[in-house]
């Protein structure tokens, strides 16, 4: 499965944060970067800054950073959105981490050099079930592979049993993940896709609302 890609600027402290947000606005406005180029940055040093990108072969587009108050000493690329000009209305999972690679490996890796004030995490654009909840998986599998639209008794065991063991294992498994792997790996219609995304999401809602008023 595919996915958009998170990209995160770890500093040591919020003032490095600033600092770093700052450099990127300021690098991207001068000719250093021919193909980036600050379009907006009054928040500054908070953030967010708004950098067009133009490169070659990629859609035109504006990628946003932010650093928050939450995770003040992080930087994070909170988007990328195409541009009116570009006549795209969105961006693919690919289209998007073209884009990002091409900003991180031009302009970001050339200014985080110092590998002893930045710290980048990240993840890839391809990704499994396995990773994402790999101790609950075999419950998942023990439930899809049998019956699990027939709604005998025996198929709805297998269900809870799913949730149940995620909520206890504490593995966060977004609707949005159930929904990719059930159309893509399962080729599951889009109703009954609905009908399970909604039970996924109110069924781990009820368990946790249990787990903090009982």
């Amino acid at each position: 499965m595919k996915r958009y890609r998170d990209y995160k600027i770890i500093c040591n402290n919020q003032e490095e944060a600033k600092g770093l947000l700052q450099e990127i606005a300021k690098e991207c406005a001068t000719d250093n970067y021919p193909f980036y180029k600050t379009i907006e940055s009054q928040n500054i040093p908070k953030g967010p800054i708004w950098i067009l990108s133009n490169a070659e072969g990629s859609i035109q587009s504006r990628i946003i950073l932010f650093n928050s108050e939450y995770d003040s000493s992080i930087v994070s690329i909170a988007n990328i959105i195409p541009t009116e000009e570009s006549g795209c209305s969105g961006l693919s999972e690919e289209e998007y981490n073209k884009i990002l690679a091409k900003f991180t490996n031009i302009v970001i890796d050339e200014i985080c050099k110092d590998t002893t004030r930045y710290t980048i995490e990240t993840n890839a654009e391809n990704y499994t079930i396995e990773e994402l909840i790999p101790k609950t998986i075999e419950k998942l599998n023990t439930w899809v592979n049998m019956f699990p639209l027939s709604e005998h008794p025996f198929d709805r065991k297998r269900w809870f049993d799913f949730i149940t063991t995620l909520h206890e294992n504490n593995e966060e498994f977004l609707v949005g993940d159930f929904e990719q792997w059930l159309s893509e790996e399962k080729e599951w219609s889009e109703s009954d896709i609905i009908k399970f995304t909604f039970k996924l999401e109110e069924q781990l809602a009820l368990l946790k609302y249990y787990d903090k008023h009982s």
